[in-house]
């Protein structure tokens, strides 16, 4: 999200403004600190038309996880989870 929000002249503000969220939640979610819940997934995925798709979070999410030895926490899907289509 941080590639596309830069590459488009946004900032933390605009991305918040266009989901009804505030700039806090936005730099943790590109912080990889913490994984949207699944509507604000698939929000950002219709804000930014596709360019920050739904299994690409999940995956950055993922490696952030694994590199940090951390437990998956219960309430966010694993990767595996997704459906096929909201991973295409």
């Amino acid at each position: 999200m941080t590639k596309y929000r830069r590459e488009n002249g946004l900032t933390l503000e605009d991305i918040a403004m266009r989901l009804g969220v505030t700039k806090g939640v936005v730099s943790r979610w590109e912080s990889k600190k913490v994984l949207p819940r699944r509507n604000s997934l698939s929000m950002i995925e219709r804000a930014t038309d596709g360019t920050v798709s739904v299994s690409d979070m999940v995956k950055a999410y993922s490696e952030t996880i694994a590199a940090e030895g951390a437990e998956w926490p219960a309430s966010v899907p694993r990767p595996e989870a997704i459906p096929r289509e909201a991973a295409e």
